[in-house]
């Protein structure tokens, strides 16, 4: 007993020499043995080494002791990792809970499947070293590789790491923009591209088909051959984006970087992770297909209100042509007898008659008048009698060219084309459409007395899906208040002309389901605008006229 008595941890009372662990806070310790031992000795590398010495006695009380602190100790290391546990779960739920609030925010898939893959690989979530999503393609019989998240290479890692590497996952999907998947979809272009796997796999849908994620290796790492060849990685971990046995994506993680084999709690958090990105792909899958279905009304309904618009003109049009035919034939019969008997007479008479030049304006008006009247009637019967087929617009404008090129030539004017290379065929009647395009160049011609530049120019629209045919000039151009008059018939501002032209041009372009617009600076050029948006997607297959040649 005596024995005893000199031990620190039976004494009522210790130094500070003799319990070196005891805090200046903790002072109050030294003179209470009780609270003393159950805060310090039962901790204490000494007092267990003398219990143990004790044990070995005769006294079986020391034996009884050494028994309960192995035991506390045991019960100590349980309860630290329990609170270990406990701590890590809190936090994954923490951080789950960050992400669900970021996957519950937005239809946008890139968004989705950047937010999910953050959650795999940032250092507060599951924390691997990259990770890559796969997803179904178009034709649902593969998954392909569609973003990939993380460093390309250790030195990567190492700045990566260093920079966002103190960002919660909360300020790293804050700072999310498309600019920012598109650069991390770019810089694994090259693994993304080679990421393949056939959805008819059956160990895929074996190994997916109880939602559990899964590690290759081993024996699986034949059957995931091509995964490991492209990665490079001897253990991968994949979860699987399972929704009532249809497989949608996989997750594909690894740590190619710190090596750090993938643990038991990784696979369930990723579980979990994946279970997530499944509602919230399916839900953009959804919002996705719903939208292009809305996108897909709207163009229907366009094409209708035009189509529409398009008949209602038609149908006056119609009933306008019929007008001016009837009053076309009525006024045919009193001009050609008043032309040839006027024509008749001044045949008859000299030069210096004093109604010889009286008769010579009766002639040359009546002429002019029929030639108005069979333009007008040639126009009204081209209209309704379309042949149309497909043609690229840039092998008219090379056709126009040519012919035009001797007249240009001889008036001073610099013909410049710009064709689209890429240009789809439009259904047009090419001979009326020629016409057309002639009238533009005539009058550019025309608006050029001293020469000049005519620019023509074809493109494609694809966001409008829009044929443009240009035509501008470099020459006097149009006055202000003129512009709104330029398509009206019988407007012109030349000495000679029907004014027709234009307004024919116009016609014919509307006839064709297009519009044609002009733009002019007085004294410094004219520009008309074909636009045509019945190319080849918009307008179903028809009997092809014949091609002129």
């Amino acid at each position: 007993m005596s024995e005893l008595k000199e031990r620190c941890w039976f004494k009522d009372e210790v130094s500070p020499s003799e319990c070196p662990f005891i805090l200046p806070d903790e002072r109050h310790l030294r003179f209470d043995r009780d609270k003393r031992i159950r805060r310090k000795c039962i901790e204490c590398k000494r007092f267990y080494e003398e219990i143990n010495q004790l044990s070995g006695t005769e006294d079986q009380i020391f034996e009884i002791m050494k028994l309960i602190i192995d035991e506390l100790h045991a019960r100590q290391e349980t309860f630290r990792r329990f609170q270990q546990i406990f701590s890590v779960n809190a936090s994954r739920m923490h951080i789950l809970y960050e992400v669900l609030e970021s996957l519950h925010s937005t239809l946008d898939l890139k968004q989705v499947a950047y937010t999910v893959m953050l959650a795999v690989t940032a250092g507060d979530g599951i924390g691997f070293n990259r990770g890559f999503l796969l997803l179904r393609d178009r034709e649902g019989s593969n998954l392909v590789g569609y973003i990939g998240i993380g460093p390309r290479d250790p030195s990567e890692a190492e700045r990566i790491w260093k920079e966002i590497g103190h960002l919660s996952i909360r300020e790293l999907v804050s700072a999310y923009t498309p600019k920012k998947f598109d650069a991390e979809r770019d810089k694994f272009k090259d693994i993304l591209a080679k990421l393949r796997l056939p959805l008819d796999l059956p160990i895929l849908h074996k190994l997916a088909s109880n939602n559990k994620a899964f590690l290759v290796r081993d024996q699986l790492a034949e059957h995931f051959k091509q995964i490991i060849d492209v990665l490079k990685s001897n253990e991968i971990a994949i979860a699987p984006l399972n929704i009532r046995n249809d497989i949608i994506g996989l997750i594909v993680a690894d740590n190619f970087i710190t090596h750090k084999p993938i643990t038991k709690d990784e696979l369930e958090f990723l579980e979990i992770v994946a279970y997530q990105a499944t509602l919230a792909m399916t839900r953009a899958f959804f919002h996705e297909e719903l939208q292009a279905k809305v996108n897909e009304l709207h163009r229907i309904n366009r094409l209708l209100r035009e189509y529409h618009e398009e008949i209602t003109r038609m149908e006056k049009m119609a009933a306008v042509g019929e007008v001016i035919h009837r009053i076309t034939h009525d006024f045919k019969n009193p001009l050609t007898i008043i032309g040839g008997l006027a024509r008749t007479i001044l045949d008859e008479i000299e030069p210096s008659h004093r109604f010889y030049e009286r008769l010579k304006a009766i002639v040359e008006e009546s002429d002019r008048l029929m030639t108005m009247l069979d333009t007008v009637l040639c126009e009204i019967r081209a209209r309704y009698a379309l042949e149309r087929t497909w043609w690229n617009m840039n092998l008219l404008v090379k056709r126009l060219a040519n012919r035009f090129k001797p007249i240009l030539e001889r008036n001073n004017i610099d013909l410049k084309l710009e064709l689209d290379p890429n240009l789809p065929e439009v259904f047009i009647d090419f001979k009326q459409f020629e016409n057309c395009i002639e009238n533009l160049i005539l009058n550019a011609v025309d608006a050029m007395p001293n020469g000049g530049t005519l620019k023509i120019k074809t493109e494609f629209r694809e966001d409008e899906n829009e044929v443009r045919l240009i035509v501008e000039d470099t020459g006097i151009g149009i006055k202000k208040e003129m512009l709104d008059k330029v398509f009206e018939p019988f407007f012109t501002t030349k000495d000679r002309g029907s004014g027709l032209g234009l307004y024919n041009c116009r016609e014919t372009i509307r006839a064709h389901g297009g519009k044609i617009e002009v733009q002019s600076i007085e004294g410094h050029g004219t520009k008309f605008i074909i636009s045509l948006i019945n190319i080849r997607k918009d307008v179903p297959e028809a009997p092809q006229a014949k091609r002129p040649t």
